[in-house]
């Protein structure tokens, strides 16, 4: 199944309306695999496809998209006998946490398993050797720094945390292959909640780094502990009516989105809603070239328009000439 909207494919299983061919003769000797390539995990309501979706009838589902690996084929949460195995990407394609789990490719083999008999399948494991190694981690410096910390406090600690990644991380390797010469140059990403503490120039931070990891200006992840607001009580008098107070936007994209549309000039090629949709992909997926594709795809947007209008002109100016 190609890569539908998340929303979209979800409401469509919702209402009943996937069908599904199956073969309509020797039913039990086929082997039902499905390769799909959606959301997994949950970052919504409906934006994801959850496994009770998939029909009973299926043995194996590849579930792509996902980056962690996970390539070990288990059994669905419901309990039918419906397997599922998510192979995860190749290569670390972002500085997210699930990207730090050991990468594998597998060999899939399937076999009859005698006349009457469903087939059955086993998946054999190959760990990838040649992946550029990475760490990542999560802290709190409220776990670990005393309240009204300097700067310098909060870099130092930052410091030692990165260099015992890379030196346990660098070890690690090395165990598991001693006849190796050669390493690449480790990704490292350090997630720090900093709420209540002062942050530091992560490209200044970086430069410690620079001969030792291969993204010296992705190392740290800066972000703040989310706060939600409570919902008002129902025993509120509704007697008076205080003037409601205005939202603040607890998210980069809002406020860069805010920040566009309040502006005295307004953009007039990107739409704020494009601006918000790629930093959102930035901020929270870790997508690097977010913004570079969405440049690209307004560029190309215009171009056709362009394209479109002189197309128009040109039509125009010939029937003129006809005339």
């Amino acid at each position: 199944l190609g890569n539908i909207r998340d929303d979209r494919l979800h409401r469509t299983f919702l209402k009943d309306k996937v069908r599904w061919i199956t073969p309509s003769q020797d039913e039990d000797s086929w082997f039902n695999l499905l390769v799909l390539h959606q959301n997994r995990v949950k970052h919504g309501e409906r934006n994801y496809i959850p496994e009770s979706f998939i029909p009973d009838w299926m043995q194996l589902v590849f579930w792509g998209h996902e980056h962690k690996c996970e390539i070990k084929a288990k059994m669905r949460e419901t309990g039918d006998p419906v397997y599922i195995t998510q192979p995860g990407s190749t290569v670390a394609t972002s500085l997210s946490e699930g990207e730090a789990e050991k990468k594998h490719c597998g060999i899939l083999r399937i076999r009859a398993d005698g006349e009457g008999k469903a087939p059955k399948f086993k998946i054999d494991t190959i760990p990838l050797k040649t992946v550029r190694p990475y760490a990542f981690k999560a802290v709190s410096l409220s776990e670990y720094l005393e309240e009204g910390a300097n700067e310098q406090a909060v870099e130092t600690f930052l410091q030692n945390q990165t260099a015992a990644m890379i030196k346990s991380l660098l070890k690690r390797i090395k165990a598991a292959d001693r006849n190796k010469t050669e390493t690449k140059r480790p990704l490292v990403r350090l997630k720090v909640e900093y709420t209540g503490f002062p942050t530091i120039s992560v490209h200044r931070f970086g430069q410690l780094f620079a001969h030792e990891v291969a993204n010296p200006r992705d190392i740290l992840l800066f972000h703040r502990k989310r706060v939600y607001a409570s919902k008002p009580s129902k025993s509120t008098s509704t007697s008076t009516k205080p003037m409601p107070a205005q939202p603040e936007p607890s998210q980069i994209e809002d406020l860069v989105s805010n920040l566009i549309m309040s502006a005295a000039e307004k953009p007039v090629a990107v739409h704020p809603k494009e601006f918000k949709t790629a930093i959102k992909l930035y901020t929270h997926s870790e997508e690097a070239d977010a913004l570079s594709c969405m440049v690209e795809f307004v560029k190309k947007k215009l171009m056709d328009k362009l394209l479109k209008k002189k197309n128009q002109v040109d039509d125009v100016e010939e029937e003129e000439e006809e005339e």
